[in-house]
């Protein structure tokens, strides 16, 4: 009487003289750990993993592969990263040691220190000028609040910070992939 062989016997019969090499081996392997980097920066940048656990996952892929997903997590990270999210951005580099990313990390600073600096004052600015308006008006309390964010100087300052985050984030990207 004759056999019947499913599919996936079938399958295993013609392929069971293809036998992968270590080096295809060890390939795979190293692919299969890199390829969890970008969840693990949009985990982080979401909120929904810890620094401390992103350092863990990191950590956990073995030594030989470890060099080569870090540069791959700088990469990920620097590309996802945003002008509104520059602080948890920097938490994560300062956390990856990959020596060029050193000015990457002094020069996102500063655009941070200088973005939130700018903002502040002109918040301070704004928030002057509309009170001085108000008490002109005979109008005090504390029901009177001020959103910055609909006012045309306050959004062309973060546009243009904006875009030169934007245009510096090419630079850094270029930069770690040299």
């Amino acid at each position: 009487m004759a056999e019947i062989k499913s599919t996936l016997e079938l399958a295993l019969e013609r392929t069971k003289h293809l036998v992968m090499s270590e080096e295809e081996k060890k390939q795979m392997q190293a692919e299969g750990y890199l390829e969890k980097i970008p969840g693990y920066v949009q985990k982080f940048l979401d909120g929904q993993m810890e620094l401390i656990d992103l350092v863990k996952a990191l950590d956990a892929i073995p030594s030989e592969h470890r060099n080569q997903a870090r540069k791959r997590f700088v990469k990920h990270l620097l590309e996802r990263a945003g002008l509104d999210d520059c602080h948890r951005v920097l938490e994560a580099l300062k956390v990856a040691p990959v020596s060029e990313i050193e000015a990457v990390v002094s020069d996102m600073e500063s655009l941070c220190r200088k973005k939130s600096e700018s903002t502040s004052q002109l918040e301070t600015e704004l928030r002057q000028e509309a009170e001085e308006k108000l008490r002109r008006k005979q109008i005090s309390g504390d029901a009177v609040v001020l959103a910055p964010e609909k006012n045309g100087r306050f959004v062309e300052l973060v546009r243009e910070f904006t875009d030169f985050f934007e245009k510096k984030k090419q630079e850094w990207l270029r930069a770690v992939e040299a």
